[in-house]
């Protein structure tokens, strides 16, 4: 598997100099970020799976909601403040490369300063048993685009 590409939050193109970056930016490298590190490898390093019932942290992890190229999600329980989040875990790969560590750091961050109604907010984020992690908000499942659309035309 390789690592993912690295971001800068600074854009350093020659007609910009080294100007910041707008929140709508960082928001969209995050998310093509996201996009291709999953696209990378579809397996998680199964942590989470071997962890379901037990604690990680603050967190009491309920159950595995899905694994990607970067680690695991799963429903847990934040004990310290009664909520349920969605927590991705990150494989060893990452947790253990210095390099990715910083760029998590810094990226988690930005994200977390976001306040854009299509980006899911960041709680905290951290590391526990030496697994880097993200606390996040835990999106109720609904209905997709997709299959709104392939259901037929959608009312005006």
């Amino acid at each position: 598997m390789r690592m993912c590409n690295s971001y800068d939050l600074e854009d350093r193109s020659p007609a910009n100099g080294s100007q910041k970056l707008s929140r709508i930016a960082v928001a969209r490298i995050l998310r093509l970020h996201a996009k291709n590190c999953i696209l990378n490898d579809l397996q998680g390093d199964g942590y989470v799976a071997t962890r379901v019932g037990q604690n990680f942290g603050k967190y009491k992890i309920n159950r595995l909601l899905g694994a990607g190229g970067m680690g695991e999600v799963c429903e847990a329980l934040d004990t310290s403040k009664g909520r349920t989040v969605a927590l991705k875990i990150l494989s060893d790969q990452y947790s253990q490369d210095e390099r990715f560590r910083e760029r998590f750091q810094r990226e988690s961050r930005a994200a977390a300063i976001l306040q854009e109604p299509h980006v899911i907010p960041i709680h905290d984020w951290g590391e526990v048993d030496e697994h880097l992690y993200i606390d996040m908000r835990l999106v109720v499942p609904g209905q997709t685009l997709h299959d709104m659309l392939r259901a037929g035309p959608l009312e005006p």
